[in-house]
């Protein structure tokens, strides 16, 4: 049975946390577990934990932030620039 999936919802809330500082306060309210893409789940789970340590949170630091961890590309065509 598949679970109903929402990704292009996923990925836009991924990318508002990216580009509105003001949406940062609701990151502690969100767990991983409510995304059903891997991929999303592993950025969102990048983005918590840099919240949780304080640092900045954009497309640079979230890419230099996983390097070295692989991602589950599976689901996205070619790059990050989906978000």
């Amino acid at each position: 049975m598949l679970l109903p999936s929402a990704t292009d919802v996923e990925s836009a809330l991924i990318g508002t946390f990216i580009t509105d500082r003001v949406s940062h306060q609701y990151i502690p309210d969100i767990s991983g577990d409510i995304f059903y893409d891997n991929f999303n789940k592993q950025i969102f789970e990048c983005i918590s934990i840099m919240y949780e340590d304080g640092k900045p949170i954009d497309l640079v630091t979230i890419m230099d932030q996983l390097k070295g961890v692989q991602l589950d590309w599976s689901s996205k065509d070619s790059s990050v620039n989906n978000l």
